[in-house]
């Protein structure tokens, strides 16, 4: 199952792995396009799609979780692949590190719910930025 994703050039990774702050229990996160092939190909390995149990922003439709050899693989599937793989790549390291990851020291306090929202509404300031301005390099988000 991991094989695969992370060799077909239709999902993309990102989370801590892409940011480079994986510890050794990360999990893999993948993003794709939500088209049926997609779904399918998901299906096919083994996934099964998560409604409303993660952070959904205003991109993802849906979210494929599974368990290959003990790790947890996530695949989120967006309605605008194309402009979250930009706003993703504008998210430096540190505004990664600091505003967005679920291990943030922002987020020690916060009750899960309130993570999520938080991580929901930076997530689609992203993409306002990116989207509007053309934003290519996001260092801060709050």
């Amino acid at each position: 199952m991991l094989r695969e994703l992370k060799t077909d050039p239709r999902f993309y990774l990102f989370g801590s792995r892409s940011k480079g702050f994986e510890i050794a229990s990360s999990d893999w996160d993948f993003s794709a396009a939500d088209v049926p092939a997609n779904r399918k190909f998901l299906e096919a390995l083994g996934l099964y799609s998560s409604d409303g149990e993660y952070a959904y922003d205003d991109l993802t439709t849906t979210i494929y979780i599974g368990v290959d050899d003990g790790v947890c693989i996530h695949v989120v599937l967006h309605s605008n692949e194309t402009l979250f793989r930009r706003a993703w790549e504008a998210i430096t390291p540190d505004c990664y590190e600091h505003c967005i990851s679920k291990r943030s020291v922002q987020f020690i306090s916060q009750q899960k719910n309130e993570r999520k929202r938080l991580i929901r509404e930076r997530m689609n300031t992203a993409y306002a930025m990116v989207r509007i301005n053309n934003t290519r390099e996001i260092g801060y988000l709050s």
